[in-house]
């Protein structure tokens, strides 16, 4: 029998966006936003995802404003709660003094942040067998409170290994979202930090987005190599 999940995305920034929409014909998912704005956009007419082909489908879900979250979290559920951090690393100690006492043994936490040092965060608030860590290539952007663009395919590491992992990702259904379990979770995440040092600056001096860089690698390949 299969175990119920939800899952609970906190962060209505481009990654947060396109993960809420991809896990949305699988789980029970929730939205949370830091502005009443864009939650009551999202409410209104879904969010608008438009995939690295040109398609556009419409997702229609739930989300909740900033200051909701302890309600949605303490809502009764059957089952396990998977909470997604798709915040900026700034934020994610003000998220988890906020959530900590709404963390039970049914819940896992997926952390998906550029760089390094939110895991000692995370690790004061979450026992670490419920602590799943995410590194992603995705490429996205947002264009407005409830429209989110995929600039780019890529993959999502998610380590370390888990029981639990492994029943969240047995109820992935879209084709187009490329998840791998890794025991090296560490060194993905020094891959990801590495790659950004050179992506970040290499984008703003050709002027085009991170998730088009990989794409141009071949048309600038002589540029590329008097930089490096």
């Amino acid at each position: 029998m299969k175990q119920t999940i939800r899952m609970v995305v906190i962060g209505g920034g481009s990654i947060g966006m396109l993960w809420a929409s991809k896990w949305n014909n699988s789980l029970q998912v929730n939205l949370i936003t830091r502005s009443k704005t864009q939650c009551e956009s999202i409410n209104k007419q879904g969010i608008k995802v438009t995939d690295y082909t040109g398609g556009t489908t419409y997702q229609l879900i739930q989300a909740y404003c900033y200051d909701e979250v302890i309600n949605v979290l303490n809502q009764p559920f059957p089952g396990q709660t998977w909470i997604v951090l798709a915040v900026k690393q700034k934020d994610v100690e003000p998220i988890m003094m906020k959530i900590g006492s709404s963390i039970t043994p049914h819940t896992q936490l997926l952390a998906i942040q550029n760089g390094m040092g939110h895991e000692t965060i995370i690790e004061r608030y979450v026992d670490k067998k419920q602590i799943t860590f995410g590194v992603t290539t995705m490429g996205a952007r947002r264009l407005s409170d409830f429209e989110v663009m995929e600039t780019g395919v890529g993959e999502t590491y998610l380590g370390p290994p888990s029981s639990s992992l492994d029943q969240l990702l047995r109820r992935k259904s879209n084709r187009s979202f490329h998840l791998q379990i890794t025991p090296d979770i560490r060194l993905r995440q020094w891959e990801k930090l590495v790659i950004n040092a050179l992506i970040n600056p290499l984008s703003t001096i050709i002027e085009v987005t991170n998730g088009q860089v990989g794409n141009l690698v071949q048309e600038h390949i002589s540029f590329v190599k008097k930089i490096v």
